[in-house]
């Protein structure tokens, strides 16, 4: 099972991906807005 960090938040991607968890990232444009990104 591969698993997907789903966020926008670049915090995240940069703490958690590093850990070998997750396969890769999803976001859309609401999760974008909510994250304060254009």
């Amino acid at each position: 099972m591969k698993l997907y960090l789903d966020t926008a938040d670049t915090t995240a991607w940069d703490d958690l991906m590093p850990t070998g968890m997750f396969y890769g990232i999803t976001t859309n444009p609401l999760l974008a807005v909510r994250a304060g990104l254009d």
